[in-house]
């Protein structure tokens, strides 16, 4: 057969594939899922997350944590704040589209959009994805992959007993106060490096009592929110403002040793309605002051 018919022919055979490839990848649900939504300018992080009773956990919050900006996340030692946060699927299911780079991944029982988001509560399953040694896998992703890392499973069941110091954690504890001088109960502590939000405390009880644990000591800056998980305020919510002049507070923290004596004064109000992305604080409009981690 003549070399040019061969090259015609060939062209018709590759004209005649190309749908049929694409509309195989479309019935590929990876495929299909790196053809619409890997790019060049990011990657893509998949995976599910299975309970300890083989079922799936439905509309829970997967945690990624960028390795860059602190250490991996560690709930017996600190609570380290993740810089994107997402939601699983009714299948436990999660696909999260990421700048490149190294990631460390764990999930929490709390949905983004549930109220009850938050640091985890004694009793509330953890998932970490653990490489064999037992330590938190380094997920490394590059522009235009996608990075399926299987199953996460459940690593254990929170503990407030379980926390504990070991060498070289750093803390800082405290009060968390209103203007009328009283605890205030329902708020977090959160602690900024370098301009990176990177620690946070648990939620304080009814004496507004708070400890923040890092892996380091330096200078950090610590703001007060209500809400761990972030997104817009809504009816009914409170909204913790620090008081003027009062947005951070900086304190500089020793290795190994607790900071004790902390009194951080806030304002508490009630949202009454919507207002866009604020709320109507002393007649003025002022936004909440949320985390800006999560993922959209």
């Amino acid at each position: 057969m003549p070399l040019i018919k061969r090259a015609c022919l060939f062209l018709m055979l590759v004209a005649m594939l190309i749908p049929r490839i694409a509309a195989a990848a479309e019935n590929m649900p990876g495929m299909a899922h790196r053809l619409r939504e890997a790019d060049m300018d990011s990657g893509i992080i998949k995976g599910q997350v299975i309970q300890k009773d083989k079922s799936p956990l439905r509309n829970g919050s997967v945690l990624l944590y960028i390795k860059s900006l602190g250490p991996p996340p560690s709930v017996d030692e600190y609570l380290r704040i993740p810089n994107i946060i997402e939601s699983t699927d009714k299948e436990g299911r999660f696909s999260i589209k990421v700048p490149e780079g190294t990631y460390f991944v764990s999930a929490l029982k709390w949905a983004p959009k549930s109220k009850d988001v938050g640091p985890p509560r004694d009793g509330d399953p953890i998932f970490d994805l653990l490489d064999d040694k037992g330590q938190n896998k380094e997920v490394t992703v590059k522009n235009g992959s996608v990075v399926n890392v299987g199953v996460l499973p459940q690593s254990g069941i929170f503990s407030g007993k379980s926390q504990k110091f070991s060498s070289g954690i750093t803390a800082v504890e405290g009060i968390i106060t209103d203007s009328e001088e009283k605890p205030v109960e329902g708020a977090i502590v959160l602690a900024a490096f370098q301009n990176h939000l990177v620690f946070a405390s648990y939620m304080t009880g009814k004496d507004g009592k708070f400890q923040l644990r890092t892996n380091d000591g330096g200078e950090y800056s610590l703001t007060v929110t209500s809400r761990y998980g972030g997104g817009q305020p809504s009816p009914g919510d409170l909204l913790i403002v620090p008081e003027e002049g009062a947005d951070q507070t900086r304190i500089l923290l020793k290795k190994g040793e607790r900071t004790k004596g902390i009194n951080l004064k806030i304002k508490k109000i009630i949202v009454p309605t919507p207002t866009g992305s604020g709320a109507m604080l002393d007649g003025k409009m002022k936004a909440p002051p949320l985390p800006i981690y999560q993922n959209r």
